[in-house]
C-alpha cells in the first residue's frame, strides 16, 4: 500500500477471499484457519485504540527515554460479512525510492522499532482470526534499549491477509494486502536536524535558435544525515554573469525523509539565458514534523557551469569565415601597384586598402549586429509575458498529416492532436490514463492558478505515457469559441494546458505541459514553449469517439456571461481537488466567464515566481549586452591582425 494510507484514522483494503469458522486469538492454528473462496470480498482495517476501542489517532507518537517502556493498543477491523484471518506485527519504517513513506516487507527482519514492539497478549503467535463485522483489540508494548540511539525512530504496526491463487501460467502465487498505522518514536537526547544536497549537476540544454533561450537541468539528491525525520520546501534558481535570477518549476515537497533516508531530484528552469557562465543553486526550507518544536535553517547547495550559446557562436564563426573569403578574393582580384613606383607610394598603398577593407568589415559587422538584433527582437516577444510555474514542459500542435502546426484561424479547429513534453508521472500513467487539452486567460497581477478559463476538448485515450497527448474534434471548442468567452487581457495572450486523469484519482493539474498562444484578429500565433517535432510519438483517441458521440461542429458555441455553478469550479479548486469533464465544461476562477475576481485562497505556484515572471522585461538588454561584446571582440581582433599584417 502506498505511504499516505498510513495518515488515514482507519485504513480499508479489498481482497478476492473468504473464510469460515470463529475462533479465539489464543486458539487460532493453521487446520481451524476459515478456507478463502474466490470471488468473495474482504474489508479490513487497522487503528490505535484506546481502553478497548479505537480512537481518533491517525498515527502512535512517543516519547521516551532510553530504557523506557510505554503501552497501548491496537484495534484490528474486520468489515467484511465473514470472519478472516489476519496476520498483525510490528516492522521498520523506510524511505521508498521517491522519497515516500514505506515498511518493511514481513520477510524482512526489523532492526529498529519493529524490534521494541510487541503486538498481542503473551504467547501471541502474530495470527488472529477476528469476527465478521466485530472489532478486536490487542495489547501492544514498547520497550526501548538501554543504548537506543537519540532522536526519531520510525515503524508502523502492520494487519495483512494472505491468499494463495494461481497466475496467467497456473503458478501459484501468494498474494500479502497489507495496511498499517505509523509509529514515530522520539528518543530524548541531542537532536541534530540536518540535511545535505549532492551532487548538485546542472547542465545547459541550447537551442538551435541563436537568439533564443534554452534549458537548464539540475538533478541531486538530497540526504537526511541528522537524527530527527525532516521534510523540505524546494527552490530552485539560475543565474547567470549577468542579468535576472531565474526560478525554477514549481517542485514537489519532501514531505517526509527518515535518518538516513534521500530523495533524488531532477527538475529545470525553462528560458535560460546562456551567458557563458552561469550558477544553479538549490535552497531546501526544512519542514519539522507536527508538533517538533525545533528549529531548522534552511540549507543550500550551489554549483557552476557552461552556457555556451554555441548556435550563436557558430553563427559568428560562419559570418567571420565568409569576411575572411570576401577579404582573400577582393585582393586576388584588386591590381597590382606599379613595380618602378616610388617606394613611400608602395608603403602607403597597402595601408589604405587595409583602412578600405576594415571599413568595409565594419559596416559589415554594424550591419549584423544590427540584424541579430533585429531578429532577437521577434524572439523576444515570442515568449509569454508570463512565468508559470507550474509548466514543466511545452506542446506541440499537430496536424492531421503530423505536421507541426504554430498558426492558424479562429474559426478552425486549432489542432488535430496536441502533444505535450512533459511524461506522465505515477500515478497518472497507469492503466485508463486520458489527458484533456484546456485554456486559460492570463491576467497581469493575478497568478497562473487563478486564472479563467476552460475545457477545450473532451479527454483523450493515449498510448506514449512519456507525451501526453489529447485529440481534437471538430466538435470541439476552436480559438474564437474560448476568445469569444475569454477575451483576452494581456497582450492578447491565451495560454493551453494539458490535463491528466486516472480512474480514481484528481486531475493532475498541478503540473503540466503548456504553452501560449498570441491571437490577433482572425488569427493565432503559437509563441509559448513547444514540444519540437514529436507528433508521431503515440496516438490519442478521444473519448466521445470512443462513446459514439457525434464529432461534427456544435451548433452553438460558448458565449460569455455566468454559467451554471455545475460547470464553473474554481481553477484553484480543479488543480485541488480534480474536478474533471469528459466533454468541454469552463473552468472560473470567480463562478464566472466575465469576472475577473478570485474566490479560492489557493495557488498552485512555488515560491518566488513574481521575480522570475519580470526577467522578460530585461531579458533584451540582458541578450544584446554579451551579443555586443562578442561583436567588439571579434573586430578588435580582426583590426589588430590586419595591423600587424600591413606593418613594414
Amino acid at each position: 500500500m502506498r505511504g499516505n494510507r498510513f495518515l488515514r484514522s482507519m485504513a480499508v483494503a479489498l481482497l478476492a477471499t473468504l473464510g469460515t469458522g470463529l475462533l479465539s486469538p489464543s486458539a487460532a492454528h493453521a487446520a481451524d484457519k476459515p478456507k478463502p473462496k474466490p470471488g468473495a470480498r474482504i474489508t479490513f482495517g487497522l487503528q490505535p485504540a484506546t481502553k478497548g476501542a479505537p480512537d481518533a489517532r491517525p498515527s502512535y507518537r512517543y516519547s521516551v527515554t532510553p530504557g523506557g517502556t510505554m503501552r497501548d493498543q491496537v484495534a484490528v477491523r474486520n468489515l467484511s460479512a465473514t470472519p478472516v484471518t489476519f496476520q498483525v506485527y510490528a516492522t521498520d519504517a523506510v524511505n521508498v525510492d521517491n522519497g515516500g513513506f514505506g515498511l518493511l516487507p514481513r520477510s524482512q527482519r526489523p532492526r529498529d522499532v519493529g524490534r521494541w514492539v510487541t503486538v498481542g497478549p503473551r504467547g501471541f503467535k502474530g495470527s488472529v482470526i477476528v469476527k465478521a463485522k466485530s472489532d478486536l483489540i490487542l495489547p501492544l508494548s514498547l520497550k526501548v534499549p538501554l543504548n537506543a540511539r537519540p532522536g526519531d525512530h520510525t515503524g508502523g504496526v502492520v494487519v495483512s491477509v494472505s491468499t494463495q491463487t494461481k497466475n496467467a501460467k497456473g503458478t501459484n502465487t501468494v498474494l500479502e494486502q497489507r495496511i498499517g498505522a505509523r509509529m514515530f518514536i522520539r528518543v530524548t537526547g541531542p537532536v541534530s536536524p540536518s540535511l545535505t544536497i549532492k551532487p548538485v549537476r546542472p547542465s545547459y540544454q541550447d537551442l538551435l535558435n541563436p537568439v533564443g533561450r534554452g534549458k537548464t537541468k539540475v538533478t541531486y539528491r538530497i540526504t537526511n544525515t541528522g537524527n530527527i525525520n525532516l521534510g523540505g520546501k524546494q527552490r530552485l534558481t539560475v543565474r547567470g554573469l549577468i542579468g535576472p535570477t531565474q526560478v525554477s518549476v514549481k517542485i514537489p515537497d519532501a514531505t517526509l525523509l527518515l535518518p538516513g533516508g534521500s530523495i533524488d531530484v531532477s527538475t529545470s528552469v525553462r528560458r535560460t539565458w546562456p551567458l557563458i557562465r552561469a550558477r544553479a543553486t538549490v535552497t531546501i526550507d526544512p519542514l519539522v514534523q507536527e508538533g517538533d518544536l525545533v528549529t531548522v535553517a534552511p540549507f543550500s547547495a550551489s554549483a557552476g557551469f557552461w552556457a555556451v550559446p554555441w548556435a550563436l557562436l557558430g553563427l559568428l564563426f560562419l559570418l567571420g569565415l565568409a569576411f575572411w573569403v570576401r577579404s582573400r578574393i577582393r585582393r586576388r582580384r584588386a591590381p597590382k601597384p606599379p613595380s618602378g613606383g616610388a617606394s613611400g607610394e608602395a608603403r602607403t598603398a597597402p595601408a589604405g586598402a587595409s583602412q578600405h577593407s576594415a571599413g568595409h568589415v565594419g559596416a559589415a559587422t554594424t550591419l549584423t549586429f544590427a540584424a541579430l538584433i533585429a531578429l532577437a527582437s521577434p524572439a523576444m516577444a515570442a515568449d509569454p509575458p508570463y512565468n508559470d510555474p507550474a509548466a514543466t514542459g511545452g506542446i506541440t500542435l499537430c496536424d492531421a498529416k503530423g505536421g507541426i502546426k504554430t498558426s492558424g484561424s479562429l474559426a478552425d479547429p486549432l489542432a488535430a492532436i496536441v502533444v505535450g513534453e512533459s511524461p506522465a508521472t505515477a500515478p497518472y500513467d497507469g492503466e485508463g490514463r486520458v489527458a484533456g487539452l484546456f485554456a486559460y486567460q492570463p491576467r497581469q497581477g493575478v497568478e497562473p492558478g487563478e486564472w479563467s478559463g476552460q475545457g477545450m476538448t473532451a479527454l483523450s485515450r493515449y498510448t506514449n505515457a512519456e507525451h501526453p497527448m489529447a485529440e481534437i474534434l471538430p466538435a470541439d471548442y476552436t480559438v474564437g469559441d474560448f476568445v469569444q468567452a475569454f477575451a483576452p487581457q494581456w497582450d492578447g495572450m491565451i495560454q493551453l494546458r494539458i490535463y491528466l486523469r486516472v480512474p480514481n484519482q484528481p486531475v493532475g493539474s498541478t503540473s503540466y505541459s503548456a504553452t501560449s498562444l498570441q491571437v490577433s484578429g482572425d488569427t493565432w500565433q503559437q509563441v509559448g514553449a513547444s514540444a519540437g517535432g514529436i507528433c508521431k510519438a503515440g496516438k490519442a483517441t478521444s473519448v466521445a469517439r470512443l462513446l459514439g458521440l457525434s464529432t461534427e461542429r456544435p451548433t452553438a458555441a460558448p458565449t460569455s456571461g455566468p454559467r451554471p455553478a455545475t460547470s464553473t469550479p474554481s481553477a484553484a479548486a480543479t488543480a485541488r481537488s480534480g474536478a474533471s469533464a469528459t466533454t468541454p465544461g469552463t473552468v472560473s476562477a470567480a463562478g464566472s466567464a466575465s469576472s475577473p475576481g478570485v474566490t479560492s485562497g489557493v495557488r498552485a505556484v512555488a515560491d518566488g515566481p513574481v521575480a522570475a515572471a519580470k526577467d522578460d522585461d530585461r531579458g533584451l538588454v540582458a541578450w544584446v549586452l554579451p551579443v555586443g561584446l562578442l561583436f567588439a571582440l571579434a573586430l578588435a581582433a580582426w583590426l589588430w591582425g590586419r595591423r600587424r599584417g600591413t606593418t613594414p
